[in-house]
């Protein structure tokens, strides 16, 4: 993705730097980039990203359990340094998005709200998923930095719907979270597609503090000089008819069954380059 190195290069030449609790940054206020899915999937490829550690995390968020074991039964381990003293994992990424906590309407379902919704009315407005929970997000080791998702169905100038998502960011490491953002939120757009058959149209993303830390400036500027290629296709099983059989699949799959449901055609991207994660 050519915006995405844009945005890298933005940020590098010129943002100021502010101190983190996890070290200095160079930082850019409000910034924006969006992809129409038609264009291939966006999954990088100026340096390797491991597809699997996409679909994974994604059915982790979807299964809406705040438990680590479902990663740890998979063989994904990023996510270990923000394990909570419980040991479990924020209640942000995953928990929230299926049993909501709060009020009259506590584990209200909010996944299945945006697939029933769009199947009932797909010019529906209000297909929100939200993960700021502010009780409990105040407290959390790591907050959701892309707090909130939007759908929204647009039309083409034949008339012919577009499933679109947008998805607001407060903090953004721009060089290692955001490619797992981009991917894994293209996953989840092309997710809620297939159920609901309505074709994939445009995912963008807003961001109001997007930043690079100081120590991952060597390796973002190999990055920007590097010349992206053509974009691999995503390819989801028909086997996946419902939210059962998501629910399923994450329930009881091997992984290579899960990767054989979600796979991905015509990658070729540059060598990987290595950058510290800051936690």
């Amino acid at each position: 993705m050519k915006q995405y190195l844009e945005l890298l290069s933005d940020i590098m030449e010129n943002g100021t730097t502010k101190k983190t609790r996890a070290g200095n940054t160079l930082s850019i206020f409000n910034k924006n980039l969006s992809h129409n899915m038609c264009d291939g999937f966006p999954l990088l490829t100026s340096k390797k990203i491991d597809f699997k550690n996409i679909v994974i995390e994604m059915l982790w968020f979807l299964s809406g359990n705040s438990s680590p074991s479902f990663l740890h039964k998979h063989n994904i381990h990023f996510w270990d340094g923000w394990i909570e003293k419980d040991g479990m994992l924020p209640i942000s990424y995953g928990e929230n998005w299926r049993a909501y906590p709060d009020g009259d309407y506590s584990n209200f379902d909010q996944f299945k709200a945006i697939v029933d919704g769009l199947k009932k009315d797909k010019d529906n407005r209000r297909l929100v998923i939200d993960r700021w929970h502010a009780p409990t997000a105040w407290k959390e080791k790591l907050p959701p930095c892309f707090f909130a998702s939007i759908f929204n169905v647009q039309y083409n100038k034949n008339g012919e719907p577009n499933l679109c998502l947008h998805n607001i960011g407060r903090s953004v490491d721009a060089p290692v979270g955001l490619p797992y953002n981009i991917a894994g939120f293209a996953l989840l757009l092309c997710l809620v597609s297939h159920l609901t058959n309505i074709p994939p149209g445009t995912i963008a993303f807003s961001m109001t503090d997007a930043h690079i830390y100081e120590n991952q400036i060597d390796g973002v500027s190999e990055q920007i000089t590097r010349i992206p290629g053509v974009l691999p296709t995503l390819l989801i099983s028909d086997d996946i008819k419902s939210i059962d059989d998501v629910d399923n699949l994450i329930k009881n799959g091997t992984t290579l069954e899960i990767m054989n449901k979600f796979k991905i055609i015509g990658y070729n991207p540059q060598s990987f380059i290595k950058l510290p994660v800051a936690v």
